[in-house]
């Protein structure tokens, strides 16, 4: 907006009044938060669901993995841990699968 009216100055000769650039200024934060609440709205989940660990049974332990899988050349990689009933931490490792489906990773 501030740009677009500096360009017309520049370009088109046209003068603006000090209280229309005041107001200008004044108007302009008023401006950003309503592209960022719209931006916000379309880009973020509007459901939220938290994930949690659960301790295993008794005084077993409890092994997680996850493996991903980056488009383009299809690097996939996996890696886990292992925590105790009390969720401490006992071992942990990561694996780069190279090039790879979807289903290896």
């Amino acid at each position: 907006m501030i740009s677009r009216d500096r360009n017309a100055i520049i370009f088109d000769g046209k003068r603006e009044s000090v209280l229309g650039i005041k107001f200008q200024i004044l108007r302009y934060p008023a401006s950003v938060n309503h592209s960022l609440e719209k931006w916000r709205d379309h880009f973020y989940l509007k459901h939220e669901e938290l994930v949690g660990w659960t301790p295993p049974l008794g005084d077993s332990m409890k092994l997680n993995v996850d493996g991903s899988l980056k488009q383009g050349p299809s690097l996939a990689a996996c890696g886990g841990l292992i925590r105790d009933a009390s969720g401490a931490f006992v071992h942990g490792f990561n694996c780069n699968l190279g090039v790879a489906l979807f289903v290896k990773a």
